[in-house]
C-alpha cells in the first residue's frame, strides 16, 4: 500500500494507493529474450532506452508501445504476435 501526501487549498490531503500482488502478464519479451541467447543490455540498447527499462518490460511493470513491439519484433527475428499473450486474462486470476 502506498501513501501520498497531497495539498489542496492548503489542507493536507492523505491518499492511499492499494496495489494488488497480482500482475496481468501481457507479453512474453523475457522468455522469448532467452530464447534467443539475448541480453536485456542488448535489447536496450537496439531501443535506444535503459536497461531499466527493458527490465520493466520483461516483467511487466509496463508494456511497451506499438513502435517498441515493432522494433522488438525486429530485434528479435519473431512476429509481434509471438510476444504477446493470448492468456493474459486468464494468467491475471481474480485481483
Amino acid at each position: 500500500m502506498g501513501v501520498t501526501l497531497l495539498i489542496f487549498n492548503k489542507l493536507p490531503i492523505i491518499t492511499f494507493a492499494i496495489m494488488s500482488s497480482k500482475r496481468i502478464h501481457y507479453n512474453r519479451i523475457k522468455t522469448i529474450l532467452v530464447d534467443k541467447k539475448k541480453s536485456n543490455k542488448e535489447l536496450a540498447e537496439h531501443l535506444k532506452t535503459t536497461p531499466q527499462t527493458v527490465s520493466n518490460l520483461c516483467t511487466n511493470l509496463r508494456q511497451p508501445s506499438i513502435p517498441q513491439l515493432f522494433s522488438i519484433a525486429k530485434f528479435l527475428d519473431v512476429r509481434i504476435m509471438e510476444l504477446l499473450r493470448e492468456d493474459a486474462e486468464i494468467t491475471a486470476g481474480a485481483a
